[in-house]
């Protein structure tokens, strides 16, 4: 799932549709992951990775990572938890909008994001696959190293929000693809199963209105 980003794709996530999915941490890491889908490669292009940051300074750099992307209006995702509020203070959702990178909410369904990760790895040839640059060494070793039951890396938890982000607006589909249910055997993903609990948003992404307040849907 490798690739060289100098010998393939060059190029290609400036001009094909692309998305961006954040983890958002403080003590912890907050992680930001660029995708973009071209045929059905969804290519993971770029990743940014720092804690002790605030959102200010994540947006800085995220805004000039994407700079020549084409990243469209509500084609960025952040964890479900960033727009939790105490106190009537102003979430980190909200403080990343003001900043200048507008957000739309994650879902919570954290076992049928896992289950998408897991299709889209063992996917064939013919159907929607995910494909990684060689430039992602973050993402690449937390796929090595982590386990499931662990705490999930950053990086792949803004890596599965912006995947199940993709499915929700319909631009990427699992039909076909198989995957290994519970009982550890090989079945094709139902599109009426879990992984497709959220309803697909059929309406091109262009033109979804979007609430950056709550970080949903119009």
């Amino acid at each position: 799932h490798v690739f060289s980003h100098q010998d393939k794709y060059q190029g290609h996530e400036h001009t094909h549709k692309g998305a961006r999915g954040i983890d958002w941490g403080f003590a912890d890491y907050a992680a930001c992951i660029w995708v973009h889908i071209v045929g059905k490669d969804i290519v993971v292009s770029a990743e940014h990775a720092e804690k002790g940051w605030g959102p200010d300074k994540h947006s800085a750099v995220i805004k000039d990572m994407s700079l020549g992307r084409r990243i469209d209006e509500g084609m960025t995702v952040i964890a479900h938890s960033a727009f939790n509020t105490e106190l009537g203070m102003t979430s980190v959702g909200q403080l990343f909008s003001q900043y200048g990178i507008n957000c739309a909410r994650g879902t919570k369904d954290k076992d049928s994001g896992i289950g998408i990760m897991k299709a889209l790895l063992s996917a064939k040839e013919g159907n929607y696959r995910l494909v990684i640059s060689d430039k992602c060494q973050l993402v690449i070793e937390a796929f090595k190293s982590w386990e499931f039951g662990q705490h999930e890396p950053d990086v792949l938890a803004a890596l599965r929000y912006v995947i199940q982000h993709l499915l929700k607006c319909g631009l990427i589909s699992l039909d076909g693809i198989v995957y290994n249910n519970t009982d550890q055997k090989e079945e094709i993903i139902d599109p009426h199963s879990i992984l497709y609990r959220n309803k697909q948003r059929q309406e091109r992404y262009e033109d979804l209105s979007w609430d950056y307040e709550s970080g949903g849907i119009d």
